[in-house]
C-alpha cells in the first residue's frame, strides 16, 4: 500500500458484517481470507482522512449450464442490435429501445442481449 504511517481499515461486506485492522504504508493490506462472494466496501482512515473503494469477490468460475459440463453442445442465435439499421436508425444504438421485440415467442427461455 502506498503512503506513510499507520492506517486503519474497515471492510464491510454486502450483508453488513465488518472486519477491521491496521496496516502501514509500504505494506500489504491483510484482508480476511474467506470473504463471501459479492460487492464489499473498504474504507481506509488516517489522521481524519478517509478513502473508500469497492472490493469485489468473484466466484472461481462463471456459471456453466449442465449440458456443457457433460460435454454436450448448445446453440443459439446472436444479433448485435447496435449493428441493425433502418431508414430512421443508422446504428446509433437507438434500436436498443426495441430490444424487447427480439425476445421471440419463448420469453421464459434465456435470452442474452449484448449491449
Amino acid at each position: 500500500m502506498a503512503g506513510r504511517g499507520e492506517y486503519q481499515w474497515i471492510l464491510t461486506t454486502e450483508d453488513g458484517k465488518q472486519y477491521q485492522g491496521k496496516t502501514r504504508g509500504g505494506e500489504t493490506l491483510p484482508l480476511p481470507a474467506k470473504l463471501p462472494e459479492g460487492y464489499h466496501s473498504l474504507t481506509l482512515t488516517q489522521e481524519g482522512e478517509r478513502w473508500h473503494c469497492r472490493t469485489i469477490v468473484a466466484p472461481a468460475r462463471c456459471y456453466e449450464p449442465q449440458p456443457l459440463k457433460e460435454g454436450k453442445k448448445l446453440w443459439g442465435t446472436c444479433v448485435q442490435l447496435y449493428t441493425l439499421r433502418s431508414e430512421k436508425n443508422w446504428g446509433d444504438r437507438r434500436f436498443w429501445r426495441s430490444a424487447g421485440h427480439a425476445a421471440g415467442n419463448r420469453p421464459p427461455r434465456r435470452v442474452v442481449y449484448w449491449p
